[in-house]
């Protein structure tokens, strides 16, 4: 550019330029580097940055390292530990063969999820799925047990085989088999010869049926209770108390 184009030229554009030229590029608010420096990244820039050459930044850098590395772990407590192994039983996944405890997969504090196979007999603490055998015995079923035995402290589901037992509570299922037993509450069905319980919420169907306290319906050759909230139909209907006579065919109390 002469001087007659440099002359001619208008004042504000001058002005401008001279602005742009001045002006720095803004950096940015969350890294310290600019775009320009972006492309010629490297760790010696980041050391130089933060100054991390000087020994006692670094020093005061890895102090507080070098306290959590070295720092003693802590103690556990047992009683935690037992608590927790009782809350969270270990699980035993998908498949668990018994042949008798402790010769079987998993122990007798663990669960299975999944199918279990008592050939002839298997114990753990749960079974969640199947459970299948000879004497099938589980701390708590929520499946299906089928078997000539079967044993569970409580139960949500159906127990299928020749004598089944429930030490606790069987929860919205059913006991089938030829003895049927249950120590607290039935709050479902059993179906066999002779089925027992010491409290009917539901339905007992077979030879002969037996429930200390009964809220439901007994069907079969004899029936009997202690307390009666519900219908009897038989040949011989019984409610077991001081003023009470044995009715034949139908037994109803509400």
């Amino acid at each position: 550019m002469n001087l007659t184009q440099r002359a001619q030229r208008p004042r504000s554009l001058d002005i401008v330029h001279k602005r742009k030229a001045n002006q720095t590029p803004p950096r940015s608010a969350t890294f310290p580097f600019t775009l320009s420096t972006l492309n010629s990244f490297n760790l010696f820039n980041l050391f130089n940055h933060f100054n991390l050459f000087n020994p006692m930044k670094r020093l005061a850098l890895l102090l507080p390292l070098l306290a959590l590395a070295t720092a003693p772990a802590r103690a556990e407590d047992p009683a935690t530990n037992a608590e927790t192994e009782d809350r969270y039983p270990p699980i035993v996944p998908v498949l668990a063969v018994g042949i008798f405890p402790p010769v079987q997969i998993g122990s007798e504090d663990a669960s299975v999820l999944g199918v279990r196979l008592s050939l002839p007999y298997a114990k753990h603490a749960g079974v969640i799925g199947i459970d299948a055998g000879v004497v099938n015995d589980a701390g708590y079923l929520a499946g299906v047990q089928i078997g000539l035995v079967n044993l569970a402290e409580e139960f949500h589901g159906l127990q299928l085989g020749v004598f089944n037992y429930s030490e606790g509570d069987v929860l919205g299922g059913a006991q089938i088999g030829l003895f049927n037993k249950c120590d607290h509450g039935v709050y479902g069905l059993q179906a066999g010869l002779i089925n027992f319980c010491n409290r009917l919420e539901g339905v007992q169907i077979g030879l002969i049926n037996t429930a200390e306290r009964l809220e439901g319906f007994q069907l079969g050759l004899i029936n009997m209770t202690s307390s009666l909230y519900g219908v009897q139909l038989g040949a011989a209907n019984m409610e077991m108390c001081e003023d009470c006579i044995a009715l034949p065919f139908l037994n109803v109390r509400f």
